[in-house]
């Protein structure tokens, strides 16, 4: 296998993984503690999120398998996979109220 296919096929399973977890209903927390929207969508090659705000919406491109740009094809599977090294998933049933 080329690595440009084992790089998106990485980035797939990592976003599958998140993906998963929303499905679940576990929130999930960035390495910085923020909440991340879920969940990710493929569309046209690309794993994307989209968040919506009061008459917006965002979307936020994670990769795109498109040799021609840099977003994630000339990344390595090490190195994105130590972007959600420091994530966390909780489910909302262990969250204790006051």
């Amino acid at each position: 296998m080329n690595i440009y296919k084992a790089r998106w096929r990485n980035a797939l399973r990592q976003h599958a993984k998140l993906n998963h977890l929303y499905k679940k209903g576990y929130m999930v927390f960035d390495s910085t503690g923020e909440q991340m929207d879920g969940p990710f969508i493929l569309e046209n090659n690309k794993i994307i999120q989209k968040h919506e705000s009061p008459g917006h919406t965002f979307t936020w491109m994670w990769f795109e398998n498109n040799k021609e740009m840099d977003h994630g094809l000339y990344t390595t599977i090490k190195e994105y996979n130590q972007r959600f090294a420091g994530y966390k998933a909780v489910h909302p049933k262990h969250i204790q109220t006051l």
